[in-house]
């Protein structure tokens, strides 16, 4: 019988190798940008600047005022009532001169100097400086021909000239010096069927017949004069 023979440990006993330590690699931070100071710095002005400028426009449009404005339009020469106002509440700007609401009773009554188309502002410069017709002056309704009208016809606020013509059959050479009345139009009516225009004109008391006679007779022309 064959007996294994295994050799005796050594002396000390069997030792294993002593294990290593492990070491993580080293962690590299990433590499930080640089910096430019005057960079930033513009940054935040520009940030702050941007600031400002939209909390002022939020503070001038949360300013908001009351002034009068037109219910509906207004004609020439229309006196002012308290129907014809209504309050209008508008951002403040320095570009527009509206009248204040608080002055509405020293508007009412006056007289507009131009049309005022429904809803609009009313301004200082809508109202007339007077009544419409003012003392001695009178309101003559005039047929003219639309031949007798410059280019583009006449509107209600325009000085004009009305100008006495030469009859059709009359020479001018021979005919008697032409007559003109100064006048300011206050209405202009649509033109008939023939082609007339009645205009209404305030007009000095004293010219009154004259207009009417030139005006039925159709021997007259208008010339405009300059507008504002």
């Amino acid at each position: 019988m064959t007996t294994s023979y295994s050799p005796p440990p050594p002396a000390g006993g069997y030792h294993s190798e002593p294990s290593q330590p492990q070491f993580a690699a080293p962690t590299m931070p990433a590499p930080r940008a640089a910096r430019r100071p005057k960079m930033i710095g513009a940054g935040v002005a520009l940030v702050a600047v941007g600031g400002l400028a939209a909390g002022a426009a939020v503070m001038q449009a949360g300013t908001k005022t009351q002034v009068l404005a037109v219910s509906h339009a207004l004609k020439y020469g229309q006196q002012i009532t308290a129907d014809d106002l209504t309050v209008a509440h508008i951002a403040a700007d320095p570009a527009l001169s509206p009248v204040a609401a608080s002055d509405e009773n020293s508007v009412i009554g006056k007289y507009v100097g131009t049309d005022v188309p429904a809803g609009s502002l009313l301004t200082r410069g809508d109202l007339a400086s007077g009544a419409i017709p003012g003392p001695g002056s009178v309101l003559v309704g005039i047929p003219v021909k639309v031949t007798s009208l410059p280019v583009g016809g006449v509107q209600p606020a325009d000085q004009i000239t009305v100008i006495s013509t030469p009859g059709a059959n009359d020479d001018p050479a021979t005919a008697p010096a032409a007559q003109s009345v100064n006048a300011t139009v206050v209405a202009v009516a649509a033109a008939d069927s023939n082609g007339v225009v009645v205009i209404g004109v305030q007009a000095k008391a004293s010219d009154a017949a004259a207009l009417t006679a030139w005006g039925a007779t159709g021997r007259l022309a208008v010339v405009i004069g300059p507008r504002n």
